[in-house]
């Protein structure tokens, strides 16, 4: 895949980032980066302190994201082992299903041609 070349603007400064990613998802990342430092902006703290603060913040965030991700692979694994047998018992009973379907219209197709007897 081509590098896209796009230039941002994070905390009033321009930057000439190369990815494979979309245009538009850099700009959003560009864009939450941003952000995350102007929530920072305070005249009190120097501008490296409020760029190491924001690293701070969305590392938390990060960290947050992946062990809420790891809590939910292992929430999921036991279903996820279980899925090839339960698909398995579901196409038996949709066989099952179709045989009693084909039974039960032969058996009021013989009724009826009884009936008409």
């Amino acid at each position: 895949m081509a590098d896209n070349k796009i230039v941002v603007n994070i905390a009033g400064m321009d930057y000439t980032l190369v990815s494979e990613k979309e245009n538009n998802e850099i700009k959003q990342i560009a864009a939450y980066v941003d952000k995350k430092i102007r929530e920072i902006d305070n005249d009190k703290l120097t501008r490296e302190n409020q760029l190491v603060l924001a690293s701070v913040n969305i590392a938390d965030e990060m960290y947050k994201i992946l062990i809420k991700h790891k809590e939910l692979r292992e929430k999921a694994k036991e279903p996820i082992e279980n899925y090839p047998k339960i698909k398995e018992a579901y196409e038996k009973l949709e066989e099952e299903n179709k045989i009693t379907k084909d039974d039960f219209e032969k058996s009021k197709k013989d009724f009826m041609e009884s009936m008409k007897k």
